[in-house]
Formats: C-alpha cells, sequence, structure tokens
C-alpha cells in the first residue's frame, strides 16, 4: 500500500525503506520510533533500524486563524540548538520552521492528507500517480525535467511517497538556493500542468514500479492480507497502480486519465490538508520571510473537499472477514506464516502505547519465551510481532513466521504455542514495572538521542506527523510513554484470539493454488480456520519476560571532558598487534554546538592474513559460525544487551571478523567482556547450528526480496573481485551437509585466527585511557583463546579490483526471480583513481548531474524502466567506477546496454555545452555535499573505518577537495570525464553486467568465460603470499588489478572522505 516515486540524486532514499522485507514497507508503526528507544536486541530482521510510521488520522492542529509559536515544540536535550516555530495560515496549512546552526544544508517538506484511500474505485493508484506527475512540470515551469535538474546541478535532491492517507514530497537542497526550490515547489500544489504526453510515460514508471514489487513475498501478503476486507473498504483496493488500472482500461471506457487526475488533483490538493516543513540554519525569522509568501499563494479551490475520517465508516474486517486460512504458492524457497489481527487506528493511543509494549513484550528474545521455544522445537529461524500500519480505518497487527522445514510441516503447533504465551501473559498480567522499565529506557533514549542534520529526512518525519499529532508532540509521540496504562496493554492482547484472525501461509511445496490474484503472480486456496485446534494446551512451561533488563539500563550518564579529542580519529596507541584509534566526543566535543553525549561507538576489526576464508565452503562455514553466535546472543543475553541500550554486531567480510558495539557507554565493557568471552571458542548445541546453517541456506536461496538490479551488481562484484563468489557458488557450499559440520566451522576459524592483527576504533564518550585498556583487553582476549601470531598490515588479506584483458567485456546472465520479466543493465567503467583534489572533486561534482541525466533520458524519455540512474563509486583503494544502470521489462537488455552507452557518450558532449556558471554551481552543490558533518557516532565510525582497515588512512580528503573548490571549472571536468573514454590516459575498462527477464532467449556467460580471467595467486608461502600477490598485481595492474591506492591530497585536515556522490551507491547496492 505504500508507494514512492523516485526523483534526482538520491532515488532510492524512500524507495529502500518502502521495500517490503520484514515489515520495512509498512512500517510497524509507532514501533517506528518506539522500538528504536527500546532495550534492543539482536534481531532475526534488521527492519526495525528503518521502519517507518505510515499511518493517518484528522489533524489535531495547535492553532487557528494566522498565528505562530515559538519553540512550541517538545525536544530533547540534545536539540538545544535547534528552534522550532509553528504557524497556520489563514488558508489552514500548517507549517513548521526549524532552524539549526549546525546544518550544511537546507530541507524542506510537504505532507498532504491524501493518499490510496481517496482512489476511485474506477482508477486504482491515481493517488500515486499524481505523486509522480506532479514532478512533471507546472505553468511557471513546464519542461518535465526542470525541477529534478535545477535539484540535481546544485547538489541537491527530492522523493516522494504515498501512504493510505497521505503523500509526502520530502526535498534537500542548498541554503543558497532554498527560496529559489521552494518557489518552484510550490507549484506542484498550485498549477501542476498533467501534461498528456508526460502522463503516456511516467504511467510506465508506475508499471515498472509494480512490476518491481511482483515478485516479493511481503508485498504479495500484504495484497492478501487487505483483499480479504470488505471489498467496497478502501483498504481492499489496489493501491500502486499500473498500465491497465491507470491507462489501458480506462481508455478502453473511454476516460481520460490526465483530466481526471487534474479534476482529483483539484479536489484534494487544497491548503487546509497540508503541513509543510522546513529545516535549515537560516534563523526562524528569515525562513518565516523566505517561505511564508510563497506558501500563502497554494488556496482552498471551489473544489475541494474535506479530508474523510475512515474510523467513521464501517470496520473493513467484520467477523464475516476473519477466520480464514490462505495457502500461497510460492517461488521462494522461504516458508512464511502471517497471523493478521485487525484493530482499531492506534495513533490515538500515543500517550500509552500499548501496542509498541505488547510488540516488545511478544518479540522478547529470552530463554523460556515465543521466539525461544519455537527455535528449541526448530519450527521457526524467525519471529516478529506489531502493528504493520495503521491508518483511521484500520491498524493491521501482523505476526509473522520464518518457518523450518519443520515448521512447515507443523503450522498448527507454531500457532499454538504463540497463543499459548499469549493466555499466559494474560493470567499473569503485564507487570507496571516492566511498562516503567521500558519507561526509562525510552526517556533516556529520547532525551539523549543522536542529533541527525539531515536535511532530507527530518522535515519528510515531521510534516506527516503534524497531521497526526498536535504539534507540541510531533518528537515525542510514539517515542515516550507519557501514562503508564498496563490495562490498555492487557486489552490490546485480548483482542489476539483465534478467531479474531486471519492466516496467510506461503509454502514453497503447495502447488495447488485455485484462485488466482488479479495484479500478483500468485495462486491460493482459501479455507477457514478450526479456531479449536489452535488454542493452548494445559500446563504451559512458557516464562513471562519480566522487568529483569531494567537491571541494565545505564545509570551514569556523566560526560566526559576531553580538551584533546578531534575532528578525525587518532592513533593513541600501538603494540604488536594492535593499533587503537580514538576520536573521543568527536562532533560532539564540547567547543562545539552539539551536546555531548554519554554514549559511545567501538569498531573492533581483526584482520586475517592471506589465504584463509576464501573458498566458498570456508566462507560459508564462517557466516554461520556468525549466525550461530548472534542466534546465541538473541537467547543467553537479552536482558543485558537490551537493558544496556548497546546494540551488537558480528559480521565476517573483506577479510576481517568485525565485532561493532554502539550505545550507552555506562556498560560497555561489560558488554564487550560478555562477547569476547565466547567468541573466540564459540559453540552450541547441534540444533542451534543446522538451524544456523539452515537460515544461511535460505538466506542464499531467496532472492524474492532483491531486484533484478541488485541482482545483477551482485554478479558484477563477483566478477570484478580477486576473490568473487557468486551466490550459486555458495549455495552449493551451504547445501553440502557433508562440509558444514561444526566441527569444521571451529577449524576454520582457527586457521583464520592464528595470523591476524587488530585495529579499534572508538568515538565518544570515553576518555583515552579507558579506550586504550578496552582495547588491550580484546587483544589480551584473542591471544589468551588462540595464541595468534601477529601479522603486519602488509600480511593481511587485500580487496583487489579484477578488470578484464578487453576494454569492453559483457556478463550474461539470467533472472532468477521465476516469471519476472524485469531485465537489468549495470555498464560499469571502471579507471584511474584521480590523484588530485582536483580530480576528485570534479567527480563529485559531476556525479549528481550524470545520475540525473541517465535518469532524465532512460526512464523519463525512453521509459525502459522505474530504477534507472548513474553514480560514481571511488575507492580508497582501487579504480574508481562510473556506472550506469535501469530496470525494466520494456526492452531487451541488449537494447537497454545501447541505452546506457548512450548516456556515457553524452554527457561527454553535455560537458562541452555547458556554460561556467553551471559549472560553478555544480561544484557549490559538491562543495555542500563535502561539508556535511556526521550526524552520529555510528557515521563518524562508518566514514573512518574503511581508512583504518585499508591500512592507509586519508581523513582530510574532503577539506582539501573543498579547498580547491575555486580553482575547479569546466575545463577540470571536461579532463577528469576524458579518463572513462576508452583508449584514454585513464586505462579504463567497460564491463556490461546483463540479467535477462523470463522469456528472453540468450546465451549465458559460461564457468569458462569467467574463469578466464581469474589471477592466478601463487600458493601462500611462510610471510610472503600477500606480497607476492601485490607484486604480481601490480606487475599485471593494467590488465588485470588496479590495487594503487588514491592519492591522498595536502590540505587542512577536517574530515575523511565518505563517497557522498550518489547516496544511490551506498544504499541501493
Amino acid at each position: 500500500d505504500n508507494t514512492c516515486s523516485a526523483r534526482a540524486s538520491s532515488a532510492y532514499r524512500t524507495c529502500l525503506y518502502s521495500t517490503p522485507i520484514c515489515f520495512v514497507m509498512f512500517g510497524l508503526l509507532a514501533v517506528a520510533t518506539a522500538l528504536a528507544a527500546l532495550p534492543q536486541y539482536p534481531k532475526m530482521s534488521s527492519a526495525q533500524g528503518i521502519m517507518r510510521h505510515r499511518g493517518r488520522m484528522a489533524a489535531l492542529s495547535l492553532l487557528d486563524g494566522d498565528e505562530s509559536m515559538e519553540d512550541v515544540v517538545k525536544k530533547p536535550a540534545t536539540h538545544a540548538n535547534r528552534q522550532y516555530r509553528y504557524k497556520t495560515l489563514s488558508s489552514g496549512m500548517q507549517i513548521l520552521m526549524v532552524s539549526d546552526p549546525d546544518t550544511t544544508s537546507s530541507g524542506y517538506s510537504m505532507a498532504v492528507k491524501v493518499g490510496s484511500f481517496y482512489d476511485p474505485p474506477e482508477l486504482p493508484g491515481l493517488a500515486h500517480f499524481c505523486e509522480h506527475m506532479l514532478f512533471l512540470g507546472t505553468e511557471e515551469y513546464p519542461d518535465p525535467d526542470e525541477y529534478s535538474d535545477f535539484l540535481a546541478a546544485r547538489g541537491g535532491s527530492s522523493n516522494a511517497y504515498t501512504a493510505s492517507e497521505a503523500t509526502v514530497y520530502q526535498n534537500e537542497i542548498g541554503t543558497h538556493y532554498l527560496k529559489d526550490a521552494v518557489e518552484r515547489f510550490s507549484g506542484f500544489f498550485i498549477n501542476p500542468l498533467f501534461n498528456k504526453s508526460s502522463a503516456e510515460g511516467e504511467v510506465e514508471a508506475v508499471n515498472s514500479e509494480h512490476e518491481k514489487n511482483k515478485p516479493e513475498s511481503t508485498w504479495q501478503m500484504f495484497r492478501l492480507l487487505t483483499k480479504l476486507a470488505l471489498p467496497e473498504s478502501p483498504v481492499a483496493h489496489f493501491a500502486t497502480g499500473n498500465k491497465e488500472t491507470l491507462w489501458d482500461g480506462p481508455k478502453r471506457k473511454g476516460v481520460d486519465t490526465s483530466e481526471e487526475l487534474r479534476k482529483w488533483h483539484k479536489k484534494h490538493y487544497c491548503a487546509n490538508r497540508m503541513a509543510f516543513v522546513v529545516f535549515s540554519d537560516l534563523g526562524l525569522d528569515e525562513l518565516e520571510q523566505m517561505t511564508t509568501p510563497i506558501m500563502e499563494k497554494v488556496s482552498n479551490r471551489d473544489e475541494c473537499v474535506a479530508a474523510t475520517d475512515f474510523g467513521k465508516e464501517p470496520f473493513p474486517y467484520p467477523p464475516s472477514t476473519l477466520g480464514n486460512l490462505l495457502r500461497v504458492e510460492t517461488s521462494s524457497p522461504r516458508p512464511l506464516l502471517w497471523l493478521h489481527f485487525p484493530l482499531a487506528d492506534v495513533n490515538p493511543l500515543y500517550a500509552s502505547l500499548p501496542h509498541v509494549v505488547a510488540s516488545w513484550i511478544l518479540g522478547y528474545g529470552g530463554k523460556g519465551w515465543i521466539g525461544a521455544e519455537l527455535r528449541r522445537q526448530q519450527l521457526v529461524t524467525g519471529f516478529d510481532a506489531g502493528v504493520a500500519e495503521t491508518s483511521t480505518a484500520v491498524a493491521h497487527f501482523v505476526v509473522q513466521f520464518e518457518l523450518t522445514e519443520t515448521g512447515m510441516q507443523d503450522v498448527r503447533n507454531v500457532v499454538r504455542v504463540f497463543f499459548e504465551a499469549v493466555e499466559e501473559q494474560k493470567r499473569a498480567g503485564v507487570q507496571r514495572d516492566l511498562v516503567v522499565g521500558l519507561q526509562r529506557k525510552m526517556n533516556a533514549s529520547f532525551e539523549y538521542q543522536q542529533v541527525t542534520t539531515d536535511a532530507m529526512e527530518i522535515p519528510s518525519t515531521l510534516a506527516p506527523n503534524l497531521h497526526l499529532y498536535a504539534a507540541q508532540r510531533v518528537l515525542t509521540a510514539g517515542s515516550l510513554i507519557e501514562v503508564v496504562n498496563t490495562s490498555a496493554v492487557e486489552a490490546l492482547l485480548t483482542q489476539l484470539q483465534p478467531n479474531n484472525m486471519n492466516m496467510f501461509f506461503m509454502d514453497p511445496t503447495f502447488e495447488e493454488g485455485a484462485v488466482e490474484d488479479e495484479f500478483y503472480p500468485m495462486r491460493y486456496t482459501q479455507s477457514k480456520i478450526d479456531a479449536s485446534s489452535l488454542l493452548p494446551k494445559d500446563g504451559s512451561a512458557l516464562v513471562v519476560p519480566t522487568a529483569a533488563f531494567t537491571e541494565y539500563v545505564p545509570q551514569k550518564l556523566e560526560i566526559v571532558k576531553s580538551s584533546s579529542a578531534t575532528d578525525f580519529p587518532s592513533r593513541v596507541h600501538s603494540e604488536d598487534g594492535l593499533d587503537v584509534w580514538w576520536k573521543g566526543q568527536g562532533m560532539y566535543r564540547g567547543d562545539k554546538s552539539f551536546v555531548p553525549l554519554p554514549k559511545a561507538a567501538v569498531q573492533i576489526g581483526v584482520h586475517l592474513a592471506e589465504g584463509v576464508l576464501v573458498t566458498a565452503t570456508e566462507v560459508a562455514l564462517a557466516q554461520a559460525f556468525v549466525e550461530a553466535f548472534t542466534d546465541d546472543l538473541t537467547e543467553n543475553f537479552a536482558d543485558a544487551l537490551g537493558g544496556s541500550g548497546i546494540g551488537v554486531e558480528v559480521k565476517v567480510a573483506e577479510g576481517r571478523l568485525d565485532l561493532q558495539f554502539g550505545g550507552f557507554d555506562d556498560r560497555m565493557e561489560a558488554v564487550v567482556d560478555l562477547i569476547l568471552d565466547s567468541i573466540w571458542s564459540f559453540t552450541v548445541d547441534n540444533r542451534t547450528w543446522e538451524r544456523s546453517v539452515a537460515t544461511l541456506k535460505l538466506d542464499m536461496e531467496d532472492v524474492s526480496s532483491s531486484m533484478p538490479i541488485q541482482l545483477v551488481k551482485e554478479d558484477f562484484n563477483a566478477y570484478v573481485s580477486k576473490d568473487g563468489l557468486r551466490r550459486k557458488d555458495m549455495v552449493e557450499a551451504v547445501s553440502n551437509s557433508t562440509e558444514m559440520t561444526q566441527e569444521n566451522m571451529r577449524v576454520v576459524m582457527q586457521a583464520a585466527l592464528a595470523r591476524a592483527r587488530i585495529d579499534v576504533l572508538i568515538v565518544g564518550n570515553m576518555e583515552e585511557g579507558r579506550a586504550v585498556e578496552l582495547s588491550r583487553k580484546v587483544k589480551a582476549s584473542l591471544r589468551n583463546a588462540t595464541q595468534f601470531e601477529t601479522i603486519s598490515p602488509e600480511e593481511q588479506q587485500m580487496q583487489l579490483v579484477r578488470r578484464p584483458a578487453e576494454d569492453d567485456t559483457q556478463l550474461r546472465v539470467a533472472n532468477p526471480l521465476p516469471e519476472d520479466k524485469n531485465s537489468a543493465v549495470y555498464t560499469s567503467v571502471s579507471f584511474q583513481a584521480p590523484t588530485t583534489a582536483e580530480e576528485m572533486l570534479a567527480w563529485v561534482a559531476m556525479g549528481s548531474v550524470i545520475h540525473q541525466e541517465a535518469f532524465n533520458y532512460l526512464r523519463s524519455e525512453r521509459g525502459m524502466g522505474y530504477v534507472a540512474g548513474a553514480t560514481v563509486q571511488p575507492r580508497n583503494r582501487g579504480p574508481w567506477t562510473l556506472a550506469v544502470y535501469v530496470q525494466g521489462a520494456k526492452e531487451a537488455p541488449e537494447v537497454a546496454r545501447n541505452a546506457t552507452l548512450t548516456v556515457l557518450e553524452s554527457f561527454a558532449e553535455t560537458l562541452k555545452k555547458t556554460d561556467e556558471d553551471h559549472v560553478r554551481a555544480w561544484v557549490a552543490g559538491a562543495v555542500g555535499q563535502l561539508s556535511q558533518k556526521p550526524t552520529s557516532f555510528s557515521d563518524e565510525v562508518m566514514m573512518a573505518w574503511p581508512h583504518i582497515a585499508d591500512g592507509k588512512p586519508c581523513f582530510h580528503r574532503r577539506s582539501a577537495m573543498v579547498a580547491v573548490a575555486p580553482s575547479v571549472n569546466k575545463q577540470t571536468l571536461l579532463s577528469a570525464y576524458a579518463m572513462v573514454q576508452l583508449g584514454s590516459a585513464g586505462n579504463p575498462k567497460r564491463i556490461s553486467a546483463m540479467m535477462y527477464g523470463d522469456g528472453i532467449d540468450f546465451e549465458p556467460s559460461t564457468d569458462e568465460e569467467l574463469k578466464a580471467l581469474k589471477l592466478d595467486i601463487p600458493p601462500q608461502t611462510e610471510g610472503g603470499a600477500a606480497a607476492e600477490v601485490r607484486k604480481l598485481a601490480m606487475d599485471q595492474n593494467d590488465d588485470i588489478f588496479f590495487e594503487p591506492v588514491a592519492a591522498c591530497p595536502s590540505g587542512a585536515a577536517s574530515w575523511m572522505f565518505l563517497p557522498l556522490v550518489s547516496m544511490l551507491a551506498m544504499m541501493l547496492f
């Protein structure tokens, strides 16, 4: 039901959290911000970190008339320097102005109280189509690409999404251009063109978006969930829209979609149904003087109608719609079971958040409760519960199980355990101490939240909240328990009954579906549930969660005063096998306007020697080790990890074992010690190991939640990496039960850790001495467990990039998604890394502009697919790449590939025709990106860690680029872009990775073709393998590998270089 369009350089910013992967599409509602503040446990799903609140309800406006109130918003202590001013115009439009001196760019968002629930029955998807069309020209600026080109050329970006009862538009731009950008944006709501020519092309983009969603199991499940609602309810309607519902079908009936869209917009896009938020480093007075006159031009037309309160209409799920079991055919190997309980809108419950407390209770991962018991019986690999979406019409409380093969054969027992837990919790009652403990933890998390200055995210979060809550509560609602109400939690649990739900079982073995869905490629059967068979047995052995976690809630919240913290990490300690990097409070230092936090982030990297964890079997065993270890943490250390507010992540990648810790520093050493005590010689029972291997196998086999463009990029990465492994290699390895044993895992991990060195990076509320002491404990712990031999930085594994000998190479693979007609093309040109700050800045300046040109040509002009664009990918080590990509079903990959080549060639002509004024605007936009400061300790770690891990830190690259901005001109850009022209001094190599959709005949690349370019790496010899590999790589640099480190320009140190050239590079891939 939640759809989005992609515009400008951050095309997937919204689409990613709208992608339906384990509730991500729908958001688990107030669990959105609330669960982020609750005690966190290692989860089987990463969805919580990016969940979004999608519900809409009638506005609770604080003021009437053209009045304003300053600092009305209740804010955390860390927002001390951020000012808010709320205002309602005489038209009824709500405006919230946010001034923050620490942001380096500005953002603005409009939330309109109209969404897919308002679609005319004869035009499903019209609200979503309107969202797309508003970007394509207004009376003042009729060029369809004008708005997105204006933003992209100035380092800005935009996006939008359509929810059930709201449509939200979000934008970011340099402050210097804010007024001009808002002027252009206001036309969306005053006089959009809705040209028929643009509509006919854009409907292809909407259709491609739906085609992208069709194979994904969660989209399919939510379609069935809503389909069972009363047919006349808007909940049951198809919300995304496609070419048939929006264009071809209406055309056959003589309906002009463009004209209907124009009428619909006049009816629903009214000022009194709008909330506008602007965020900037400008002062409140200046923001008000700038934006208010512009927004006063948005009016309430004669055609305007009031928003509908769908809560006053018949409930969409009366008893006649419940008690159903839908068994669904699926092409995914992952069996899923959903229980859907339709509840009344939970938004009015923002003060007590009973749904959030219930979600925490049910999802508790400790011993003896639902998840642990189901895993003990080998029935599930994953479990979660909560409100997936809310609206004035209904709140969807969804319980999701990821089943094992055993669980797939015993679904009733899975459900019976769940209801046994619900009944046990109801009998025990909800402890007040538990809710008070959650309240304390949420209060601490709210008051000490890290301050983000994300100029796009902040306004787009606040704007829809103005339609939900009084202005005072736009930050606190969903984040704080203001009233402890155990009765409300118990009342909600009472509604979780077998006769108040529908069940959806996605069964990979089922082939007898009798009913075919109209919009998604799935067949299913529908039958009635025997509720009596799901009732719990007597004598439950389940252990109800208690307030034990409160013992670990942080108590010491004092701030360390340190004068020696710097803008970038310093190596504060070095000894045999250990380097300690420290940054103190970093961006939160006392000499800056940020408020320091009692939190810290600890990154531990154990670098492995060349020659280990290379084969698919070795990598699979290491990944199964991580899966089993995380599973063990979930159950055995739930209270300690949850109560302490410290998150833990373990991963093996890029020749390292990484341990990441983040949260309140009060219990940091205790949690680190807890992990170190078990990880080096980790062992679990055989059932847990077998379940972990099975989970890993499903993760490898299941491609249903990935887009073809992601899958073809995955193949591309395997192809160009020195030791790259394709997904099929990993599936074969993890499927070999003879090799995938716990004994082999221990052998592999012991061998991997036998020769190593350690880097530790600590950012946050820790004294330098404390950081060193913690780091030395890490080394001592590993040495005590393994007696590891120290390696030098030159001996650690290198992540080299393989390049083909030919200038132009093709990689051809089949789309692994059954019946998915989408093809995808990823054309990448690798070229010699820039060596000067001027060249680097030129590429940053060109990045978003190239993306926009690719987007305009591939999607808007050619209509080749919803997913289209370009990305520049810098590397600390190795070549840089420029890639153009497109995904869609309209054209064959060969045609799409030629189109991507056209983009690469035409941009050279674009550069030649561009005047110096436009180039200066591009450079200014790039400087704005590079000047952005990190917004959290985790951001600081993410930005610094690649430099430290590579062993070649260059922390001041960003400031060096900013410093040379005045000297970068059109000729600088022309010279930089010449590096990607075949045959140039940049020695570029072009690879087109092409994935063919279902039904297209082609000759796939053979294993022999792929292996032909593998570098023959010498066998490992004592102490010399890495040196031999490096020498051979350098000898064959022109044809095989790029290994040289990108230049580290001289200049005043300020902050490190993060590839901000395209957010898509980080988020999509």
